[in-house]
């Protein structure tokens, strides 16, 4: 699976770039939070950040929302934030590309960002499982 793109809009918004597949991966992940930190908001709780993170340990699996969903997990680093552990829980191909199609979920600690694409494809490679 590879896939780039970005979830949100308005003020509040990330954009990523990933690859999965079963012999690794890795994920990039920028949450933009002009406005800086925001305490009632779900994802500029703790400001703006960039994280990279590469598959460590875990698997690389189906993902429990259908045959075109996978999940995988692994470490990484961000300035702002330090070294933490991350879960895409669902990365789902939903067809060719198209706002609203392809879905990302994912998990960096306790952050945790999900929703349908407003830009950017993920494709499942049928060559891996």
């Amino acid at each position: 699976m590879t896939g780039g793109g970005k979830i949100g809009g308005g003020r509040e918004f990330a954009t990523f770039g990933l690859q999965g597949s079963p012999s690794g991966g890795n994920l990039e992940w920028v949450q933009h939070c002009p406005d800086g930190r925001n305490a009632s908001s779900t994802v500029c709780v703790s400001g703006k950040f960039t994280f990279h993170g590469t598959v460590t340990a875990g698997t690389y699996a189906q993902g429990t929302a259908g045959p075109n969903c996978r999940t995988w997990s692994g470490t990484g680093d961000s300035k702002q934030i330090g070294a933490h552990g991350f879960t895409v829980v669902q990365g789902c191909d939903g067809g060719e590309p198209g706002r609203g199609v392809d879905y990302i979920e994912i998990t960096i600690d306790d952050y945790q960002n999900s929703g349908y694409l407003t830009g950017g494809n993920i494709q499942l490679h049928r060559s891996t499982p």
